[in-house]
């Protein structure tokens, strides 16, 4: 059987075009609908920064920008604000702490500290650190040049940061 070229040329099309077709539509066909798994939003989870939440739930309360004070000494408050924290690639959260003078009479009104936290290992360093007077001007800024990894002081404010922002059971 001696076939021309534009012969080879059009059956050669046809079976290249067909033979997708026939089968995608056949896969088409045996392929099934598989339901989505539903997500359970009441159990407990954590982010990829180790911080643990006992269900979504809480993790949506605390998107509101709010400061929650974490600890009270003779002199001042410690706050922090769920919505200032970073979770950077490495896993590591970068959290703002802010410190409230309790007695007014003193110049300083507040200060404000960037922590770095690994949760993880219960490490903490200071990244940065600025204090402000009663009218919100600056007295002192000051940033860190070489921030060294230090292991949480047992009772102590960072432990109480550290379990506050980490998330981990007292």
């Amino acid at each position: 059987m001696k076939f021309s070229r534009m012969a080879l040329l059009a059956l050669l099309s046809f079976l290249l075009c067909a033979t997708p077709i026939s089968l995608s539509q056949t896969a088409k066909s045996k392929r099934r609908a598989r339901p989505k798994p539903k997500t359970d939003y009441s159990k407990p989870f954590e982010t990829r920064c180790g911080v643990r939440y006992p269900s979504f739930d809480e993790f949506v309360k605390e998107t509101q920008d709010y400061w929650f004070e974490i600890s009270v000494s003779s002199s001042s408050k410690s706050l922090y604000n769920p919505t200032k924290v970073l979770c950077d690639e490495k896993g590591m959260l970068k959290v703002w702490i802010k410190a409230v003078e309790i007695d007014t009479s003193k110049r300083l009104s507040h200060s404000m500290t960037r922590f770095e936290l690994n949760c993880r290992k219960d490490q903490m360093r200071v990244l940065s650190d600025t204090s402000y007077d009663k009218n919100g001007a600056v007295i002192r800024s000051e940033t860190v040049r070489t921030p060294e990894w230090e292991e949480v002081i047992p009772d102590s404010v960072g432990e109480t940061i550290l379990n506050t922002v980490c998330r981990k059971p007292v």
